[in-house]
């Protein structure tokens, strides 16, 4: 059993092995196993390590991680992302501020960097900060989270991502709010901990992501979250819920394996 398991959706194989560098150098002091889903296969020189578990799938971003955290074999469960390089020690840290502070409801926010050396301000992780998220269903001293660390078992207990959503955006909404309707608490990393790449609109391979985020998602969430009562209504769901979504995302892979 591993300390924490990274979960690391991935369609980016160019970007593992520094991704693989970085995060030995964020725990030194524990041990980590990082759980790919991905439809690439891993580059030769990750193929042998023992603390990486791949899972090929062609499912979209939430199914994929649904599935894939299944082979999570640790106590913390830490979701980031295959274009951003972890700083040192700061895994480490994240164990043991937890473990020191939290209970096992709460989650350790992950502050990243994304696409420039400036960071987010604090206002950023209230949730009410975005205009878009100012919805009767999210109280207004909630706060967000996307790179969040967090008891594995506790991720099972509420069944994880609701894979009515096709991408991760709105499902770690959804599920960050879930764990505060819950009384768990979120608790933001003193400094930034991982340095992300950043793609807007439909630039480079983004496009699939934009139009799942904003055209299919965001319609359902906003529905959902007019009602003061969805997260209490809804804390724990099924895990196995995305057995009713389809194993390939037709938006990014459908007509890439129809050609082959």
């Amino acid at each position: 059993m591993y300390d924490v398991s990274i979960i690391l959706p991935s369609i980016r194989p160019e970007n593992l092995k520094g991704f693989y560098e970085s995060a030995e150098l964020a725990c030194q002091k524990y041990t980590f196993q990082i759980v790919i889903p991905s439809p690439y296969p891993l580059p030769e020189t990750l193929s042998e390590k023992t603390n990486i578990t791949y899972i090929k799938t062609y499912a979209c971003p939430t199914v994929a991680s649904q599935l894939a955290i299944q082979l999570c074999n640790s106590k913390f469960l830490y979701n980031t992302v295959d274009d951003g390089i972890l700083f040192p020690s700061v895994i480490d840290e994240a164990i043991e501020y937890h473990d020191t502070n939290l209970t096992e409801k709460d989650v350790y926010n992950m502050r990243y960097l994304e696409g420039s050396d400036n960071p987010f301000p604090p206002t950023f992780w209230k949730a009410r900060h975005h205009e878009d998220m100012r919805l009767a269903g999210i109280h207004p001293d909630w706060k967000m989270c996307m790179h969040y660390f967090m008891h594995l078992n506790y991720f099972y207990f509420l069944g994880g991502y609701d894979c009515r959503f096709e991408t991760l955006n709105h499902a770690i909404h959804d599920l960050m709010f879930r764990i505060q309707a819950d009384n768990g608490k979120i608790h933001e990393s003193p400094k930034e901990t991982i340095k992300c790449g950043h793609m807007p609109g439909t630039s480079g391979d983004h496009a699939p992501v934009h139009h799942g985020q904003l055209d299919y998602d965001k319609p359902q969430f906003d529905e959902m979250y007019a009602d003061p009562n969805t997260p209490y209504k809804r804390i724990k769901i099924d895990y196995h819920n995305w057995r009713a979504r389809s194993g390939t995302w037709e938006r990014r892979w459908g007509k890439k394996l129809e050609q082959n």
